[in-house]
């Protein structure tokens, strides 16, 4: 008995010595972290000050070139939440605006927990000063949960979720006309559909629970219609951010569309768009005879192509004023013209609303670690056949 009670005080000895150091090892990483010199600069204050307000779920950093920093409310939310240390955290200017300065290694752990878990916006500021100017600072980079291309390198990993975004048209009468477009910039997918809903949106549902977009546009106006807070259940219910883009972003030019799609998507020679109702794709080919297909199928389907000309420039897939620029690059030209349109179907799809989706217990729920298994997903994603 002396024996076994020996070797557990010096199991306790060794445990909480590895703990002290662990802790010790953590406060120094983050004093490592606040050891950047964020600079005392004069007219990056004054710059900073004349910001306009923005939404809590909009985080703004600021390129040092060899460092990023973080300032104001964003620095002690990224502090708190995100790093969970205050340690960090410096005060410039006579003003004590909270600052913290982070290493690239660090920001790409901060900007997958802000872009893909918390479904936040994020904006990076640049200074464009050159020797005979002052500083310019101007956003270089936005990103958010459905437009994640500019940051794309950084946060992709085969782990991750591709980046979706959606977009909603809505007008109503007695039941609502619903024009639905997806864009998946990373599958370099797009698909649109246009239906009638009832009161409870249960097919908007249905069809928000097949794509899993992490963010949807909407028009402004949108908020004034009687259906918004049903809508508004359905997508903090999926935890989806909303973003409200200009009314005239939804643009119903039938020519004006079909210009912009024929610039982007596959085979940049194709004059027109047969639909092919088999497989449900739409699919380019060189015909004079039948350029005005797609123009018919557009002006039956307006809300649903609409949609998706707010999401296209919200992506900045195209510059619109170049779209019949002969002085395109070859890579540019190969950017640009790489994707498929696809009509949606969802009448072939059992409907689930996001009620049913949590009790069955299909994906894993936010916030639970990766090692328990808790779904129909992580079950299956653990099985192996025969094969291997």
């Amino acid at each position: 008995m002396d024996v076994d009670s020996e070797l557990q005080s010096l199991g306790k000895l060794i445990f909480w010595s590895f703990f002290s150091f662990i802790k010790s090892l953590n406060h120094w990483f983050a004093c490592l972290l606040s050891s950047s010199d964020i600079p005392q600069e004069n007219e990056f204050v004054e710059f900073y000050q004349k910001l306009g307000p923005k939404p809590s779920t909009t985080i703004r950093l600021f390129d040092r070139k060899d460092f990023f920093t973080f300032h104001g409310v964003d620095a002690v939310f990224i502090a708190k939440e995100i790093i969970r240390t205050q340690t960090i955290i410096k005060y410039i200017s006579p003003l004590h605006i909270p600052s913290i300065a982070l290493n690239i290694n660090k920001l790409e752990m901060i900007l997958k927990e802000l872009l893909l878990i918390r479904h936040y916006r994020v904006e990076i500021y640049k200074n464009f000063k050159t020797s005979r100017t002052t500083d310019c600072w101007k956003i270089d980079v936005t990103a958010s949960p459905g437009n994640l291309g500019p940051l794309e390198e950084i946060l992709y990993s085969p782990n991750d979720n591709s980046s979706g975004l959606a977009s909603i048209k809505l007008t109503s009468t007695d039941l609502p006309l619903i024009g639905f477009s997806f864009v998946n910039s990373t599958d370099q997918v797009m698909q649109v559909v246009q239906f009638e809903d009832n009161a409870y949106l249960t097919t908007f549902e249905a069809v928000l629970l097949q794509c899993a977009p992490k963010e949807i546009l909407i028009q402004k106006s949108f908020r004034s219609s009687t259906f918004f807070k049903r809508f508004q259940e359905i997508i903090e219910l999926n935890n989806i951010l909303i973003t409200e883009v200009k009314n005239v972003s939804f643009s119903e030019d039938s020519f004006h569309c079909k210009a912009i799609l024929k610039h982007l998507l596959r085979d940049n020679s194709c004059l027109g768009i047969k639909v092919n109702c088999q497989n449900n794709y739409l699919i380019l080919f060189i015909n004079y005879t039948n350029i005005f297909i797609l123009l018919d199928y557009i002006e039956d389907n307006k809300h649903a192509f609409s949609s998706l000309m707010s999401a296209i420039e919200y992506l900045q897939l195209t510059d619109l004023s170049g779209i019949n620029d002969d002085d395109l690059s070859e890579e540019e030209r190969k950017e640009k013209n790489c994707f498929t349109l696809k009509m949606f179907d969802y009448s072939s799809f059992v409907r689930l609303d996001s009620t049913a989706i949590k009790s069955l217990d299909l994906f894993p729920a936010h916030g639970l670690s990766s090692k328990m298994t808790s779904s129909i997903f992580q079950l299956l994603n653990h099985c192996r056949t025969f094969a291997g």
